[in-house]
């Protein structure tokens, strides 16, 4: 399969919007609060990075990071609306507010996933940053606390994000479009 690529998000447009919901979360929860960052894996590692920088220029100290990976695409373009738990993350979560970072949020199925599995385990609050999100998550009733681009009903890669492993290392947020 051969693939076109359409360039929609600059790295430039994307820092520049991680900066921002950098400072929407230090205005939420100031430098005293306890802040674990849990990236969603594979394709939020780039933004959970940039977004840890960011936050480390404003929070200093009290931000914590932890890794989960769930799957529910393989390598596929459509979501197969399961989604399974590949690999918990570590930290001890209890009294402290939880952000979990996913790279897109399109169907809103993964999201509910992770807000059921870590309210066990007794977080002061749970939040989600998302870099790219879809109408169709916020017409489900899904709450994003923390946005960075809206985008219409694409196959994004780039930033992190792939398509059957491939092109996470580009740049900016292309639309993939099949020859």
């Amino acid at each position: 399969m051969n693939n076109k690529l359409k360039r929609i998000y600059s790295k430039k447009n994307i820092e520049q919007k991680i900066k921002e919901i950098s400072f929407n979360i230090y205005q939420d929860f100031g430098s005293t609060e306890d802040i674990v960052l849990i990236c969603v894996l594979n394709g939020a590692f780039k933004f959970c990075n940039q977004l840890l920088k960011e936050l480390t220029l404003l929070v200093k100290d009290n931000i914590y990071i932890d890794f989960i990976k769930v799957s529910s695409y393989g390598n596929k373009v459509k979501s197969t609306g399961e989604v399974n738990l590949v690999s918990d993350s570590s930290l001890d979560l209890n009294n402290k507010h939880v952000i979990i970072v996913e790279d897109i949020v399109d169907t809103g199925n993964t999201i509910r996933f992770l807000h059921k599995y870590f309210r066990q385990k007794n977080p002061k609050s749970i939040k989600v940053a998302a870099l790219l999100y879809k109408k169709a998550s916020i017409d489900n009733n899904l709450v994003i606390d923390y946005k960075c681009f809206k985008i219409e009903d694409f196959f994004a890669v780039g930033y992190g994000l792939d398509y059957a492993q491939k092109y996470r290392n580009l740049e900016g947020i292309y639309n993939i479009e099949n020859e």
